[in-house]
């Protein structure tokens, strides 16, 4: 290391801009303990410390050659200065057709002049020809009939302004000299109609000589002028009246200019679209009966504008997302590059009618397109202009929807006669049956296919988007196998097992291989076009089960008694139930009994030093067993001390043998009756 009179200390700012790094990376390099550093008092902040890194100082440069004078350049020419365009007044360019009128006019004038003889006869001429319309009828028309001495003043001034044709036009208009409005009533006027609720001009007028009349304020123009000068405001101001009174959305998509995107350097396969569109005609929902408007998910090929993959919603789910997303995959027939997916409100309110707002697509679909390789993009929430397949719903609704008997209309104003009120012969003459589920698919396609595909499209220089679509290059690269792709784009949970299985959109599965798994979480994978199975696996990975749905039984069969499915479906379900209760039983007493042998085969080689600890507790147990509290009296003898004098007694002389009494006499006693002892 050098010497301190050596080295070069800089701040963490100098060192980043000398060694062109950013102040971060040298802090972590500090932290690592890369550089020689020291503390410091900070420069600007008192209290506080800064850092110095030591570096050595560069090397001397060497001198440099000196260089050959340069020969001196040729003096250039002086520069034309650039014109300046903006007019040195302004310029009515409202009134150009008059302006080219009286041009018109005063040329003819000008040669008439020229070939007489005489100023004053063609003077005459010329003054006769006007205001008979035999020259400029046009002009006469607008400015009416004009003496000799006027048709004068018309050439003299031309003449003085250098032939500008705008001289002759009048000059005090709107656009120079404004209305005559005060300050206050200008300002009056914009706080009201630049505030939220779209107060009308008349209401503001109104509002402003009604504060007048009370003598609040002062308002000396009339109200024909305020409407005049809202009138011109809001024509030169178009930008902020819009943003005050339509919002920032409107200003976006009218006002501000939109991004032009060509997309003539994308192939098909490239990128797809996706998005949602409410069909505005009625379907049966296969689930209900009953007619409803449903939601198209449509995916696009952004390239070919045709469309590849498509599913019609009838629940809540961003699965229907998926499902057209595979289907457009296995028609494509190999994967895409991008996704572009819209995250607005609007998209995802088509899908999620119930709390849309707690659903994010974007986490939603989080670790499936990756497993896929695709990357999914998802658009600037509210910006219309990024959805480019909005135009081809426009042409599905006015192309399609609106030739079915169903269509309700684009809106409430386009609402067909026969849903109106009291319409009773337009719905006679009108009305039609709504399509079957079936019936919506295939009509739909054949719009797809042989309607819209084959229409030249002007953003493909009149191709055919299906032509285009069709003449597609396989990238063998992206190609995969459809066992694969349905595997990977199968959408997994984490559920828990319970008795009854697994739930799943109000549907409950069930497998005889979940009695292990009983209170476990585990992962389930299903298709949501297809529910009538799940995969289950468990938290390892481990393959458990695929489980059918179940079917839910008649609540009081004896009714159906008669009916021998319900009955023989009922019959082979608590069969499986007892079947399976007996197994659990057998395999339980199997699992205790193997247990059991197991231990007592170990227990006994050691069972002898349990009984010898035993013995010694029947001996000597402190804890349960202690002398009583009373002891009994020395002196006397006890009742079956006397008792038992007696009967030896009598035995020695009958010869009777007699029982020893069992120990002593009280505390034995105490001890048969539970006192002092057990």
């Amino acid at each position: 290391m050098k010497e301190q009179h050596d080295v070069n200390w800089l701040s963490v700012k100098e060192y980043a801009d000398r060694m062109n790094l950013s102040e971060r990376a040298v802090q972590k390099q500090i932290a690592r303990g890369v550089h020689q550093i020291k503390e410091v008092p900070h420069p600007s902040i008192s209290g506080r410390t800064t850092w110095l890194i030591a570096c050595e100082p560069c090397e001397p440069c060497e001198p440099c050659e000196p260089c050959e004078p340069c020969e001196p350049c040729e003096p250039c020419e002086p520069c034309e200065p650039i014109p300046d365009f903006t007019p040195s007044e302004h310029l009515p360019l409202h009134k150009m057709d008059e302006a080219q009128l009286f041009a018109q006019f005063l040329e003819a004038a000008e040669n008439i002049l020229d070939a007489a003889e005489t100023k004053g006869t063609a003077w005459k001429q010329i003054t006769r020809s006007y205001n008979d319309k035999s020259l400029a009828p046009e002009l006469y028309k607008l400015k009416g009939k004009r003496s000799e001495r006027a048709l004068r003043e018309w050439l003299s001034k031309w003449h003085e302004s250098g032939r500008d044709m705008f001289a002759l036009v009048h000059q005090n208009t709107d656009a120079q000299r404004g209305r005559k409005v005060t300050e206050f009533e200008q300002d009056y006027l914009l706080a009201l109609l630049l505030d939220g609720p779209k107060i009308s001009i008349g209401s503001a007028i109104g509002n402003l000589k009604h504060d007048t009349h009370m003598g609040l304020c002062d308002s000396p123009s009339s109200e024909s002028t305020l409407k005049r000068w809202i009138a011109d405001w809001r024509a030169q101001n178009p930008d902020e009246w819009a943003q005050a009174r339509k919002g920032s959305k409107y200003v976006k998509d009218n006002i501000v200019k939109s991004i032009i995107r060509d997309t003539s350097m994308l192939i098909p396969g490239d990128v797809l679209v996706a998005d949602g569109h409410i069909l505005a005609f009625d379907t049966i929902n296969p689930h209900t009966g009953k007619p409803a408007r449903l939601t198209l998910i449509l995916i696009i090929d952004w390239a070919s504008r045709y469309p590849i993959g498509a599913s019609l919603v009838l629940t809540e789910s961003s699965e229907h997302i998926l499902v057209a997303v595979r289907n457009a995959i296995m028609h494509l027939g190999f994967l895409p590059r991008f996704i572009y997916l819209d995250n607005g409100k609007g998209f995802k309110s088509k899908l999620f009618h119930d709390r849309w707002e707690e659903h994010d697509l974007n986490a939603d679909f989080a670790g499936i397109f990756p497993r896929l390789g695709i990357q999914a993009q998802f658009a600037e929430a509210y910006n219309a202009r990024a959805k480019v397949i909005e135009r081809f719903f426009r042409s599905l609704q006015e192309q399609f929807e609106r030739f079915q008997k169903t269509f309700r209309g684009r809106n409430i104003d386009d609402k067909p006669a026969q849903y109106s009120r009291n319409e009773k012969w337009a719905k006679k003459m009108q009305s039609g049956k709504p399509l079957l589920l079936e019936e919506a698919l295939d009509m739909v396609y054949y719009y797809f296919r042989h309607v819209y595909g084959m229409r030249p499209h002007p953003g493909l220089n009149g191709q055919k988007p299906y032509e285009v679509f069709a003449a597609r290059a396989i990238d063998p690269q992206r190609t995969i196998s459809p066992e694969k792709l349905n595997f990977m784009m199968l959408k997994a949970e984490r559920k828990k097992l319970r008795s009854e299985g697994i739930w799943l959109n109000k549907c409950r599965y069930w497998h005889e291989n979940f009695v292990k798994h009983i209170g476990q979480p585990v992962i389930i994978r299903y298709d949501y076009s297809d529910l009538r199975w799940i995969l289950v696996y468990d938290l390892t990975g481990r393959f458990i089960a695929q489980a059918p749905m179940r079917e839910a039984q008649h609540g009081f069969i004896a009714i159906e008694m008669d009916n021998p499915i319900a009955r023989q479906s009922l019959v082979q379900e608590l069969s499986e139930t007892r079947r399976l209760r007996k197994q659990i039983e057998k395999n339980t007493a199997q699992t205790m009994k193997r247990a059991q042998r197991n231990v007592a085969a170990v227990i006994k080689k050691t069972q002898y030093i349990k009984d010898a600890v035993m013995d010694e507790i029947s001996q000597n147990n402190p804890t349960f067993r202690q002398p009583p509290m009373i002891s009994p009296p020395i002196d006397q003898e006890s009742a079956n001390e006397v008792v038992a004098k007696i009967l030896q007694k009598t035995a020695k002389t009958k010869d009777i043998q007699i029982a020893e009494p069992k120990g002593n006499s009280f505390t034995d006693a105490l001890k048969r009756r539970g006192i002092g002892g057990i």
